[in-house]
């Protein structure tokens, strides 16, 4: 039996008993207009009395891993049961039903968080055993079952091979094994065979193009089959023959279905037996995509759009170090080309508020072009950044050829984009690419307002410069680009991917707001924005992401605010309660006076960061808070000065956006808390016995985190005494065990007292639930409590003690489920 895709059914092949004859027939389901198939593989079994099926999908609105069964004179399957699922349905989190020689069946499933579960279908019965759903305390990353002994082995997330001996006891071998963790073009194709002497075979596959790999078992050691690998055998499967004690491995060998035998004594491989009719010799195309974005979001459909391109390999492949022929073709046919280009409408008048000055008061800007030209040593550090330098080079130009020449240069950065589009890897370009080519798009946007400001720019320079300007804005806004409309059924990538891109977008729509073609796209961009903070920043101010992560989204949002601000359209930093709350949390992320960094302040290192300076939001949103929040914008400088004075353009010059001759005023940081992130335990601010602690205790925190749940990071007396490991990628550290929380052993992937833990592991924690914050002058308390799926909490309570100031105590407290753990 089969899912027929396009004709939305089951069908099945009937054989002619006499010849060799066969026709398909659709598969009777009753009550079928209840049911809505997801999945199109599915999984089928006998236990002597019926015929099972398992359609997974929704049926009667009940969506999981739907149980079907037929006895042996029924014409139509009837629906008998139901297990939840993983979704989206993978090549890793395929069920798994198989038939034992004593007429039962096991069903080995993954639940909705990924962890192992089994039940069975017993001896004549047609449903599952309702009381027999056993949790194995393993993320399935691909699970097999033995039909002669009913043994469950899985892979887990570490690469390890896990084999059941009970639910709660679990060897582990580590194999290296591969899991398409997100691939869904393959059925579950994992396989396990245990001879009667103890012998296994174990396939583990296949993930994308690759053939499956081969391990085997003898005196209770698992190694790799090599012999078994070196003949790539696709589709593979094990069984083992009683009747001649041997293993069977059923498969396809170099184009034809085949099989091969394996002794169990010394695992000598028979020579393979092909089909030779079953060949088929083809050409295909092989299309892959991933409905699933990295940040969960999953689509039902898909929109792409392609062409057939034919040629010699002489005409149409050329040196890979070459722009290939067919790269020239898409860009002609589904990008940019010259036919779209001459209808563009580079010319447009000038903006009402003149050039220059986007971000703030042009009096601030005049003072940073004096300090600039007087002060070498700012404009010099100034200049170390690629995207200042450009800025600061117009600024100091002497002479009317030296700014012609800085013209020139910038508007051949533009054109050398454009021929990009036009003649390289379009789109695709890693220079072009999504993000990478918006966010350097906005950084030139920047760059040109700012030679337009400049009295000695000529008109014919003015020109040209405004029509690299609307070129710009033209590729932003294409939908070839990056369509963002609704129903395309793009996948957006990771978190904060689609909001950059649309801040981008909206800061040329504003920066062009007098071209024709952005007129209408203005309307909507203030509550577009609006609507960027709400599902940002929570209530209490805390942003998504990790400290080194709250630009990614929030840096083009505050370009668009401040843009707003100064058109006199609209102060969201007035009327939306939670940018200034940000600007709070911004400043509870600061350290104390880092010693290891010349005494400035830094922001913690947590998840996917290090310890580093303040993001490059702190001193733009203290420019957008100053008329509305005069103390909090004072307070924020004082802080941006305290941190260094950071500067950054990744969205934009900052220096453009930061007056820092603004008012200062010093803060009293004391204990905070910021629902569904951390709390901060804080005293002897602004002195050399600043002590200071961060319980990591929210879920509204997610991008770019990792397993630390619970985390505590501590300076005492000014100096760092626990810190998160700040990891910028590489290596990848989200390990529970590189982080100062509980790690349970079971589902950890490594003993506990042995060394070389892994630097990643599975998911420990899921959910967090602060219990209890007071904040007193001589003590400070916070407890949360923290849970994974299968029911198993822990809570940590933490107290600092600081009648003297000088000598801070700090009590850390833990327990499982009402037991005390370990207290330090």
């Amino acid at each position: 039996m089969a899912y027929d895709t396009p004709a939305n059914r089951i069908l099945q092949i009937l054989g002619d008993p006499g010849g060799d004859q066969f026709e398909l027939a659709p598969v009777l389901i009753r009550d079928v207009e209840k049911l809505h198939i997801e999945d199109s593989f599915i999984s089928l079994g006998r236990n002597g009395a019926s015929q099972f099926l398992i359609l997974t999908g929704s049926f009667d609105g009940q969506r999981g891993h739907h149980l079907f069964a037929r006895n042996a004179t029924g014409d139509a399957f009837v629906h008998t049961g139901m297990r939840p699922a993983f979704w989206p349905a993978t090549t890793r989190s395929r069920p798994t039903l198989e038939s034992h020689p004593a007429g039962t069946l096991s069903f080995v499933y993954s639940d909705p968080g990924g962890w192992l579960y089994k039940t069975s279908i017993p001896p004549n019965g047609n449903s599952f055993v309702p009381d027999e759903v056993v949790c194995c305390q393993v993320q399935n990353f691909g699970a097999a079952i033995d039909p002669q002994t009913g043994q469950i082995v899985a892979g887990d997330s570490s690469g390890s091979l896990r084999e059941m001996q009970t639910p709660d006891n679990w060897t582990q071998t580590s194999l290296g094994l591969v899991s398409d963790y997100w691939g869904n073009q393959h059925p579950n194709r994992r396989t396990f065979a245990t001879s009667t002497t103890g012998e296994a075979i174990f396939i583990h596959g296949q993930a994308g193009d690759d053939p499956p790999h081969f391990y085997r078992r003898k005196a209770g050691n698992w190694t790799i089959f090599s012999e078994l690998e070196t003949l790539r055998v696709s589709s593979a499967r094990v069984h083992f023959h009683p009747d001649t004690s041997q293993f069977v491995i059923l498969g396809r060998i170099r184009g034809k279905l085949a099989f091969l035998t394996v002794a169990p004594s010394d695992f000598s491989v028979g020579t393979p037996v092909a089909v030779p009719e079953t060949e088929r010799p083809n050409s295909y195309v092989d299309v892959w995509i991933n409905r699933r974005a990295p940040d969960g979001v999953f689509s039902p459909k898909v929109r792409f759009e392609w062409g057939l391109f034919t040629g010699s390999k002489q005409e149409a492949i050329l040196p890979p170090n070459q722009i290939q022929p067919i790269n020239r073709q898409m860009n002609l046919h589904g990008g940019f080309n010259l036919n779209k280009y001459h209808r563009y409408q580079l010319a447009y008048p000038d903006p009402a508020r003149g050039y220059g000055a986007l971000y703030m008061d042009s009096n601030a800007v005049q003072r940073v072009i004096s300090r600039v030209r007087q002060d070498a040593a700012y404009r010099n550090n100034l200049r170390e950044d690629g995207d200042t330098h450009p800025i600061v080079d117009l600024w100091t130009a002497s002479s009317p050829q030296a700014i012609a020449e800085l013209v020139e240069t910038r508007l051949a950065d533009v054109r050398r984009f454009w021929d990009v589009f036009l003649n390289r890897n379009g789109v695709m370009d890693w220079r072009a690419f999504y993000n990478n080519g918006s966010d350097a798009m906005g950084r030139w946007g920047l760059i040109l307002d700012t030679y337009l400001a400049d009295q000695r720019i000529t008109e014919t320079q003015k020109t040209a410069l405004k029509a690299a300007q609307a070129l710009l804005g033209y590729i932003m806004w294409d939908e070839d680009y990056v369509p963002l409309f609704d129903g395309h059924h793009l996948s957006f990538g990771a978190t904060n991917q689609r909001e950059r891109q649309e801040g981008q977008r909206n800061f040329f729509a504003l920066l062009l707001s007098q071209h024709s073609f952005m007129q209408e796209k203005l309307a909507p961009i203030e509550s577009q924005s609006r609507d960027l903070v709400a599902a940002t920043i929570n209530d209490a101010g805390a942003e998504q992401g990790s400290p080194q992560y709250n630009g990614a989204p929030m840096g083009p949002a505050l370009n668009v605010f401040l843009q707003l601000q100064r058109a006199g359209v609209a102060d969201a930093f007035a009327s939306e309660p939670r940018l200034a709350r940000f600007g709070e949390f911004l400043m509870s992320l600061l350290t104390p006076p880092e010693t290891r960094f010349g005494g400035v302040r830094k922001n913690i290192g947590l998840g996917d960061g290090a310890t580093s300076a303040p993001d490059i939001l702190l001193g733009p949103l203290a420019t957008g808070l100053r008329a509305s929040h005069p103390e909090l914008s004072a307070q924020m400088m004082e802080m941006w000065h305290q941190a260094g004075r950071p500067h950054g353009s990744f969205y934009g010059n900052t220096f453009l956006k930061i007056d820092e001759y603004a008012p200062q005023a010093v803060p009293a940081l004391t204990d905070i808390t910021f629902s569904g992130y951390h709390t901060v335990l804080r005293h002897g601010w602004n002195t050399p016995n600043e002590s200071t602690l961060w319980f990591i205790n929210g879920d509204f925190y997610y991008n770019h985190r990792h397993n630390d749940y619970g985390n505590l990071i501590i300076y005492a007396l000014g100096a760092p005494l626990s810190l998160d490991y700040g990891s910028y990628f590489e290596p990848v550290t989200s390990s529970s065990y590189l982080h100062a929380v509980i790690t349970p052993e079971a589902t950890s992937g490594h003993p506990w007292n042995q060394g070389g833990v892994p630097f990643q592991n599975t998911p420990q924690w899921n959910k967090s639930e602060a219990k209890e914050f007071y904040s007193l002058p001589s003590v400070a308390t916070a407890t949360a409590e923290f849970s994974n799926r299968s029911g198993l909490k822990w809570q940590r309570k933490i107290q600092s003690l600081r009648a003297r100031e000088a000598a801070p105590l700090y009590l850390i407290d833990l327990r499982k489920s009402g037991v005390n753990l370990k207290r330090q």
